[in-house]
Order: C-alpha cells, then structure tokens, then sequence
C-alpha cells in the first residue's frame, strides 16, 4: 500500500498477521501438524487475504474524487 504515508510499517504487519492466520486454518484444517508454520505459499496467501479485506473496510472514510462540475462519481 504505497499510497499511504505509513505504507510499509502497515503492510509488513498485515503481512505477518495474515501468515499467522493461514497458519492457524491450516492447522485447524489438517494442512499442517500443530508444531508447523504454514508454508511461503500459504504465508503469502494469507497475507494477500488480509491486505485485501484491509483495503476494502480502512478505504470507506475516504470521499470518492468529483468531477470538475462539482459532481461527485458514483
């Protein structure tokens, strides 16, 4: 998320935090045993997951751009 002054911080966490949840539904799910992490594929997966539900509910605040006519988009 390049875009926000604190982009990098932000988005190394998310990605932690995605990893760990994809570690923790693999498990519950039988990918893998309970002394395993999940893996870079599952890591990276995860992490894309929660980037994603991130940007769809930390954008809502946000006005949408308007027009030069003073309309706003849709």
């Amino acid at each position: 998320m390049p875009n926000e002054p604190k982009g990098f911080i932000l988005t190394t966490a998310l990605g932690i935090a995605g990893a760990f949840i994809m570690t923790f539904i693999g498990q519950s799910i039988g990918w893998y045993r309970f002394d395993q992490g999940a893996g870079l594929i599952g890591a990276t997966f995860g992490a894309f997951i929660v980037l994603f539900i991130w940007n769809r509910f930390a954008g809502r605040g946000a006005a949408p751009p308007s027009e030069p006519g003073g309309r706003r988009w849709l």
